[in-house]
């Protein structure tokens, strides 16, 4: 039952924060361009930092643990 905790698939065109590690980030990387649609399975992480204002910011990402690139590449 833990491997349902936190889990999200997600399938649409990409272009929002997603974070990848290992040979993961590194299909990306090549072949994974802004609008290309892929199908991501993973979890959601949040995060803060300071901006350079001196306000905190808060950040909800994907890191993702399986990519599948799906259609064609944009044009």
């Amino acid at each position: 039952m833990s491997t349902i905790r936190n889990h999200v698939q997600l399938i649409g065109n990409l272009g929002h924060s997603i974070v990848a590690w290992s040979k993961t980030a590194e299909i990306v990387e090549s072949y994974a361009d802004k609008g290309r649609e892929v199908a991501i399975v993973g979890k959601l992480k949040n995060r803060s930092y300071e901006a350079e204002d001196g306000s905190k910011k808060y950040v909800t990402e994907i890191e993702a643990n399986e990519i599948l690139l799906l259609g064609n590449r944009p044009k």
